[in-house]
């Protein structure tokens, strides 16, 4: 249950402010969500800002009033949670509409191919539970793979960076810079204030994205960018993330069953030689 204090202060808070709607992006907010619970005549709206797993990011206890999700998967997963939602409308992404507001000018690819960085500090963290080291090892293969398919190819690339401070970031490259060894790409920084939208732009203006599993690469799919997902490729990972209810949507040809190179190679081989419409009827449903 949420603190007793901190509940007494923002029904105070609310009750002096006197709103008809409440409207927040922290759409994991147990705070909100159990003033919504004792106030049901305040008309209280979620948006769901990144993807939900089953296993931590969304709280066992809440209750949603007004959820406007991303799509029609998260119900599955509030469903296999037991977590009970007063109105469900699937709308997309508000912020991928954004940006495509702001880049409605349809741009020829800039880069052959982007990578979608998963780097977090608390990977590498000792204490780090098990399915942390899987994600960072899926995570590492992935990228080396890429990095050998584009040497092979002579493929310009893009790696769009997850932290968004810029000592952060200066780490998060110093990675990439370790595994990617002599091969030169471009580090895409993006922030919370002039250069939110950037990790968009590589993606959109992209041939092929690669993304082990993020927020911004299912956006991407629905963007109609050619993306590959890789966090398939290692065994047991989906249940382990708590994310399957995602790879399930996903057709064979946009996910990787294994981390084998040459397997990497042929999916991305197959998938960049698709025409636009292939892929887009491919990818209708997700």
């Amino acid at each position: 249950m949420p603190g007793y204090r901190s509940l007494i202060w923002l029904s105070a808070l609310f009750d002096e402010i006197k709103p008809r709607i409440i409207f927040t992006c922290a759409d994991t907010n147990l705070l909100v969500s159990h003033y919504a619970l004792e106030n049901p005549e305040i008309h209280v709206i979620y948006l769901q800002n990144a993807l939900r797993d089953t296993i931590g990011s969304m709280p066992r206890s809440i209750h949603l009033p007004t959820y406007l999700a991303m799509g029609t998967v998260e119900a599955k997963i509030f469903n296999s949670l037991s977590i009970p939602c007063r109105d469900y409308r699937p709308i997309g992404s508000v912020k991928l509409g954004i940006a495509l507001a702001q880049f409605n000018e349809p741009e020829k690819a800039i880069f052959d191919l982007c990578f979608i960085s998963h780097y977090r500090s608390e990977l590498f963290s000792r204490d780090a539970p098990a399915h942390f080291r899987k994600i960072e090892h899926a995570h590492y293969r992935l990228f080396k793979n890429l990095i050998d398919y584009a040497s092979a190819q002579n493929l310009s690339l893009a790696v769009a960076s997850k932290t968004r401070e810029f000592d952060l970031q200066n780490t998060e490259l110093d990675y990439f810079r370790s595994i990617a060894g002599e091969f030169d790409f471009q580090f895409i920084r993006g922030d919370k204030s002039a250069h939110e939208f950037d990790t968009y732009r590589a993606g959109l203006a992209s041939d092929l994205v690669v993304d082990l599993s993020s927020t911004l690469g299912f956006e991407l799919l629905a963007a109609g960018t050619k993306v590959l997902f890789g966090a398939s490729q290692e065994p047991h990972l989906l249940t382990q993330w708590g994310i399957e209810h995602y790879f399930d949507t996903l057709p064979d040809a946009v996910k990787l069953k294994s981390s084998s190179k040459e397997e990497f190679f042929i999916t991305c081989d197959q998938i960049r030689q698709m025409s636009n419409t292939q892929y887009e009827n491919l990818t209708a449903d997700p």
